[in-house]
């Protein structure tokens, strides 16, 4: 996918990160204010939130008509700044008295009330996923002349660390390769029957007809995780791990129908961060 939109939220963790300085939390940022699930909560000043869910939303696509009377998408493109998807969608949606099981709900992130028809349902908004397994690589991506893109694997060698000097020539002459080093990592999709179903489910609740649970925008999520005790049918409580300061790290143009799928949705995603290679051309 190449709609991918990074947020500078994301840029301003990995700063801290690399600095060992102190993340520091805006106002209107997290999921967390949108969804008012432990709003003013964060991780303490030593600890780093990382990738730990993924978010859907059915508002990244619009519909128009061609002059020959068929329908095509129009695509939404997120700014760096939105600090939330056009129009979340529930990934789980249930009555109360037919919650998930704790073991269920130990898939899920951001469990808030839901008012539809009447009823107050629990939605789930966020699926938890784990990245931390995949594996980093870089690669160099070139840009021919004639448009085509060639991919080559990059393996740093000893001539790396002893780079010869290059000098710029005078303001103007000095053009740069169309070609840039990528630090990239496959992931695949946390979503597998059981959360497929409760998409279908949820649409169906919502939008009152079958084939209209299609995920048009994704949002991978940062936070942290704190234990809270949360309301269950019939009075009481149980524990849940919850996410608090849950921040959108990118988001990711998508066109899934989910109604149409028989299985898990089998699909990657590319996690990556490309910088301009600077070769002068002519040069090695």
């Amino acid at each position: 996918m190449d709609n991918i939109t990074r947020t500078p939220y994301f840029a301003s963790l990995l700063d801290a990160m690399a600095r060992g300085g102190i993340y520091k939390w805006l106002e209107y940022t997290t999921l967390n204010e949108k969804f008012n699930v432990l709003p003013k909560q964060y991780p303490a000043s030593n600890i780093y939130p990382r990738l730990r869910a993924i978010g859907l939303g059915w508002g990244g696509m619009g519909m128009a008509m061609g002059a020959d009377n068929e329908a095509y998408p129009i695509i939404g493109q997120h700014l760096s700044t939105d600090t939330a998807l056009f129009k979340h969608m529930p990934i789980v949606l249930r009555l109360p008295e037919d919650d998930l099981s704790i073991a269920q709900r130990a898939r899920y992130f951001l469990r808030t009330p839901y008012q539809l028809d009447g009823k107050t349902y629990w939605a789930y908004y966020l699926k938890k996923a784990d990245f931390s397994q995949e594996e980093n690589n870089m690669y160099i991506k070139r840009k021919l002349a004639d448009g085509s893109i060639v991919i080559d694997n990059f393996v740093p060698s000893e001539a790396n660390l002893n780079p010869p000097r290059i000098d710029l020539q005078d303001p103007g002459v000095n053009l740069l390769k169309g070609q840039s080093v990528v630090s990239s990592t496959i992931i695949n999709l946390p979503l597998d029957d059981f959360d497929i179903n409760e998409i279908r489910k949820a649409s169906l609740l919502i939008k009152k007809a079958t084939g209209r649970a299609i995920v048009s925008e994704i949002c991978l999520v940062t936070g942290h995780t704190a234990q809270v005790d949360v309301p269950v049918a019939g009075g009481g409580t149980v524990r849940m791990e919850e996410i608090i300061g849950a921040q959108i790290a990118a988001f990711i143009g998508a066109n899934y129908a989910f109604d149409y799928l028989n299985q898990s949705l089998v699909e990657q995603l590319e996690l990556g961060i490309a910088e301009p290679l600077f070769n002068i051309e002519g040069e090695n």
